[in-house]
């Protein structure tokens, strides 16, 4: 039986793609679409770090894994998907600054939504095919369309 979609992410048109989230704090969550709870866990053996430890996170509705494992993640969920739905806590008041710009990870929470963090290397092989904001629960929400850059193609 698929796991339900976590009711809080935002329906995107007829979008049914993987969901990878990434909040402030916390670990990134992560749904596939018409997976079973078992799948959702066999994923994360199967493609992620093999000591990440997937725990269901009943107040989002969604499997999860400590946020070291994020880059592989998404990574892996675009190859084999196509695309992904990403959503990262942001705040909105965080001015974006040379250390952001300037940063080696992909953990970022300031104004830009992770465009400019240390100048988008974090995206490679990936393009933002849409994006939205939206409130929820009083935390603000980057909503992104990631899709593979497919070979030959320029990144825009």
């Amino acid at each position: 039986m698929p796991v339900p979609r976590p009711s809080w992410i935002p329906l995107w048109g007829d979008i049914d793609a993987p969901i990878v989230t990434l909040p402030a704090r916390g670990r990134t969550g992560y749904w596939i679409p018409k997976r079973s709870w078992q799948r959702h866990e066999q994923f994360v053996h199967d493609y992620v770090h093999g000591r990440a430890r997937p725990e269901w996170e009943r107040d989002n509705d969604s499997w999860a894994v400590s946020t070291d494992h994020f880059i592989e993640v998404v990574g892996t969920l675009v190859q084999q998907h196509g695309r992904i739905l990403l959503g990262r806590e942001f705040n909105r008041s965080e001015k974006c600054n040379h250390r952001c710009m300037n940063a080696l990870g992909y953990v970022c929470t300031c104004s830009c939504r992770a465009r400019n963090h240390g100048g988008g290397r974090w995206m490679s092989g990936w393009r933002i095919a849409d994006d939205t904001t939206l409130m929820t629960n009083g935390r603000s929400w980057s909503w992104t369309i990631l899709e593979k850059i497919p070979p030959g193609a320029s990144r825009p």
